[in-house]
């Protein structure tokens, strides 16, 4: 598996590769964040409770003549005015396209700080993309809403 240095140095020569128009991507995203209230999961701990918002992305593009795919997690909990974050990055086989943190998981790559913060800048870089040329990027959205049935910790 990758190194999460050896992928921040990957996504540093991809964002230049990018920014000179040489990378179509495409970005499919799920996410529960404009679900109602009442469809998130509430994770009740210490006498508080704790809304969960749950979004995947899947970046994919062929980068010097091979397919990458790159599906990240992430959970933001908020309670109140007080906000927590896990984030997860996994370089799944090419074909899959699993949003799912389970069946994900034996492709995970150890997130720290460095690539969390490139891994934003890339989803930044991309989204101003599309937003100056709808042809430079695809992105694919659906909401969802998340399996309620295992949220107590």
């Amino acid at each position: 598996m990758m190194s999460p240095e050896a992928l921040n140095a990957k996504l540093d020569d991809m964002l230049k590769d990018t920014k000179a128009g040489h990378l179509k991507w495409r970005l499919e995203i799920e996410t529960s964040e404009y679900e109602d209230r009442d469809k998130k999961i509430v994770v009740k701990e210490d006498k508080k409770e704790w809304i969960m918002d749950e979004c995947y992305v899947a970046f994919s593009c062929n980068y010097r003549g091979e397919d990458f795919v790159m599906i990240t997690y992430e959970d933001i909990e908020t309670c109140g005015d007080k906000t927590r974050s896990l984030n997860l990055v996994f370089l799944p086989p090419v074909s899959m396209r699993l949003f799912d943190v389970n069946a994900l998981a034996p492709y995970s790559v150890s997130a720290n700080a460095v690539l969390t913060a490139k891994i934003h800048t890339l989803w930044e870089t991309l989204l101003a993309l599309y937003k100056e040329d709808k042809t430079s990027v695809d992105i694919l959205t659906d909401t969802w809403t998340p399996d309620k049935g295992s949220a107590a910790r």
